[in-house]
């Protein structure tokens, strides 16, 4: 990778000096600086590891910050030692002791070690924030120990398949010790404002600014210590993510080379597709499951009757027609199918008026009731399927108000519990399925907890299933499980996505992974 970066982006342009009556020697001109810029719709809400939960934060963290094992290619279940050296588990499956790497330094000049290490795993964890589950579920509460300066154990509270790929998500990256320490420490239970803004990480790039609003500023790490792979410093020079929420600005920003990649919704992308310059890339079925929530705290979702009548007045093979234009198929519950622990037969919702009708008339508000409901900013398939909703509840004399928010906002208003009914999306943090049930179903659940879901008998089958080491048994409890929600309605789930990217088509090299936030820019090449 690093010879096509030479030969098929650095020019040498000679030309003809006079000088003294002489001609001069012919010299090379100065390489021109490799700028990616991606247009996105919303700016990330955070870019801390132990609080940041959702895919804008994850571009940037990906890109600065990394872990002891990570992604090495597109497959979600290929994880290679990264920061680690190597690895080895227990015979009882319990304990992880990870060999580090040497030489290795943070952002800020200090050394990255097993200190370092400890520190980062224990401050996610005693922050206890939104992605902290992730560890704070299954990780004992003084499981992770320095052995020697670059070796450490982790050990779980019983053993758990999906350990290793929780320790590649950014919950697990590794910060610098004495970067957060000057500015501020570790509080339990709290936000660091500094880290939400700032990086010091070992990562390829450095965040060098943030401008609300406007753009993040990655530039090249020139003391990277070159990855497990040995490919060396980054190819960018600088990243530059850059907030457009309006789509047509953005459509027409690629159309001029202003921006390298941009988000299209798919009933714009005639607009950009064999348009000259730009490349339509198909990624593919991912694990993104879309769906819509009722809020549980609300008076009128705690009416099963109610939550039942408006899931079936959602036309939804209509909006996957008209909306998703084909790049979404029917989500089937809250595990995305292809997966282990999918349950294929599992019933999909209908869309029967009538039905919707006769659930109302049982429910506590035979006639209806007014309310707000939300999506963020920028995102127009989800505004188009709150428009279609409010359309189909009013058939019911159901009354919704749709209303945006931009990304930092919908984020806060959805942890703070304000959101009475909302449309959002879900993508993996880690390829297994407890990795949807858990946040989706379990009374601590995040997204659960969002909505105010608790179901006794449902946590029970969960905690079950991540104990479980008997594959057909586990599938058997996610598979009761899923008919379980669907028989509740829960939620609505709409679409699991089909994936696509946009781009000018002189930037090659571009690695796509369904685990990843957004693009991981390291070894991207531009012509």
């Amino acid at each position: 990778m690093r010879n096509l970066y030479k030969g098929a982006l650095a020019a040498f342009l000679f030309v003809t000096v006079l000088f003294a009556g002489c001609v001069g020697q012919s010299k090379p001109a100065a390489k021109q600086p490799i700028v990616i810029i991606r247009a996105v719709i919303g700016e990330p809400e955070s870019v801390d590891p132990a609080f940041d939960y959702e895919t804008g934060g994850y571009e940037i963290m990906q890109n600065c910050y990394e872990n002891l094992v990570w992604y090495d290619s597109s497959s979600v279940e290929h994880l290679i030692p990264w920061l680690a050296e190597s690895y080895t588990l227990s015979t009882d499956n319990l304990t992880y002791t990870f060999v580090l790497r040497k030489g290795i330094k943070f952002h800020d000049g200090t050394d990255f070690n097993a200190d370092a290490v400890v520190y980062s795993l224990n401050r996610s964890m005693k922050m206890a924030l939104d992605p902290s589950w992730m560890l704070n579920d299954y990780v004992e509460a003084d499981g992770v120990k320095k052995i020697d300066d670059y070796t450490v154990s982790i050990t779980m509270k019983f053993p758990y398949a999906a350990m290793l790929p929780i320790l590649a998500n950014p919950i697990a990256a590794v910060v610098s010790p004495k970067a957060v320490e000057d500015h501020g420490g570790i509080v339990e239970g709290t936000q660091n404002e500094w880290m939400d803004r700032n990086i010091v990480g070992t990562g390829p790039f450095i965040l060098e600014s943030w401008e609300a609003n406007q753009q993040l500023t990655l530039i090249r790490n020139e003391n990277y210590w070159g990855g497990p792979l040995g490919l060396g410093l980054a190819i960018p020079d600088k990243v530059i993510i850059r907030h457009m929420e309006d789509q047509n600005t953005r459509i027409l920003a690629l159309k001029a080379g202003e921006v390298d990649f941009a988000g299209v919704d798919p009933d714009r992308l005639s607009a950009v597709i064999g348009e000259p310059g730009i490349q339509f890339d198909k990624i593919g079925p991912t694990s993104a499951i879309n769906y819509i929530a009722f809020n549980f705290d609300m008076p009128e979702f705690k009416d099963k009757n109610v939550r039942a009548a408006l899931t079936h007045s959602v036309n939804l093979d209509l909006m996957i027609l008209n909306v998703n234009k084909g790049w979404g198929i029917h989500a089937q519950g809250p595990i995305p199918r292809g997966w282990f622990g999918h349950d294929d037969n599992l019933y999909l919702y209908d869309y029967n008026m009538d039905k919707a009708k006769e659930f109302l008339a049982k429910s506590s508000y035979p006639h209806g009731f007014k309310m707000t409901i939300y999506y963020n900013a920028g995102n127009n398939t989800r505004k188009q399927y709150m428009l279609h909703f409010k359309d189909q509840a009013a058939q019911l004399g159901i009354q919704f108000e749709v209303q945006e928010l931009d990304w930092p906002t919908f984020l806060k208003k959805q942890r703070a519990h304000e959101l009475p009914v909302y449309t959002v999306g879900w993508v993996m943090d880690y390829a297994d399925p407890d990795d949807y049930v858990q946040p989706f179903l379990h009374s601590k659940g995040v997204l659960a907890a969002r909505v105010g879901y608790k179901d006794p008998e449902m946590d029970k089958l969960i905690e079950a299933a991540q104990r479980e080491l008997n594959p057909e048994k586990r599938k058997a409890l996610y598979f009761e499980m899923q008919k379980k929600v669907m028989d509740d309605y829960v939620y609505i789930w709409t679409t699991q996505t089909i994936s696509y990217a946009v781009h000018r088509d002189n930037v090659k090299n571009i690695l796509y992974n369904d685990a990843f936030g957004g693009f991981y820019y390291y070894q991207m090449t531009k012509a």
